[in-house]
């Protein structure tokens, strides 16, 4: 991330600046120059490791070890805890898998085909994947230190 070496975004509770659409707080970056990255519409980038939930709210009392990302969805499409990211950024991808939201996730995968999510059930999601959030489009990249492998 530009200017913090060991750092990286992930979610808060509360938004930095009245227009954000994804809220962020910076922890310690540990996957040695891996990073699965999620891009958003509103031009928000954020990186991931380990265990994230993605939802509309953040939860008061949150899991040890999980990370929050809060979207902000005036259209109200996507769930209060949408989907959970178990990302193996060395192998290329995250596990997603839907926490049975409202209006479902699904993938663009590879060759452009749509995969909708059976919900409680992983399906693998590689670099060059698109993630169907209710009405929002999350675009998953995977970078090696400064090296972008895809978009």
């Amino acid at each position: 991330m530009p200017g913090s070496e060991s750092s990286r975004p992930c979610a808060e509770s509360a938004p930095r600046e009245a227009e954000d659409r994804t809220v962020l707080r910076t922890i310690p970056d540990t996957d040695n120059g891996v990073h699965i990255e999620l891009a958003f519409p509103d031009g928000r980038r954020t990186v991931v490791h380990g265990r994230t939930v993605i939802g509309r709210t953040t939860p008061v009392q949150p899991d040890v070890g999980t990370s929050h990302i809060q979207v902000i969805d005036p259209t109200r499409t996507i769930s209060k805890m949408h989907l959970v990211l178990d990302p193996l950024p060395t192998h290329g991808g995250t596990w997603v898998t839907d926490l049975a939201s409202t209006n479902g996730t699904s993938i663009i995968d590879s060759n452009g085909q749509i995969i909708a999510l059976t919900p409680m059930s992983g399906h693998w999601v590689d670099a060059t994947s698109t993630l169907l959030v209710g009405d929002v489009d999350i675009r998953l990249t995977v970078t090696h230190g400064n090296l972008e492998c895809s978009t």
